[in-house]
């Protein structure tokens, strides 16, 4: 398989059958395929994916968003209608109460 090949099989197993890494694992290697235990947690972390205690599921997480980038992003979408950040702001509040 190819890498993107074994991303995609990692994935689909855990996300879609809600398989255990382990499972994942020795499945790859009974393929024959050179994968660590540290990699699978690697991809896993990179695509989002965590266990959810409470549900005790595999699920994909929003993307992580700093402060910053976020206050970049708002500042950015009031610069596109000419207004400051905090009337912007303040636009959004009235209209989401």
């Amino acid at each position: 398989m190819t890498y993107r090949e074994i991303q995609l099989f990692i994935v689909q197993k855990i996300l879609d059958e809600q398989a255990s890494k382990a499972e994942v694992f020795l499945e790859l290697k009974d393929q024959g395929e050179e994968i660590s235990y540290r990699q699978i947690e690697r991809l896993l972390e990179s695509e989002g994916i965590v266990f959810h205690e409470k549900s005790s599921r595999w699920i994909r997480c929003k993307p992580y968003y700093s402060v910053e980038s976020i206050i970049e992003d708002t500042e950015s979408l009031a610069a596109e209608r000419d207004m400051k950040l905090e009337e912007y702001l303040e636009k959004v509040l009235q209209h989401r109460r």
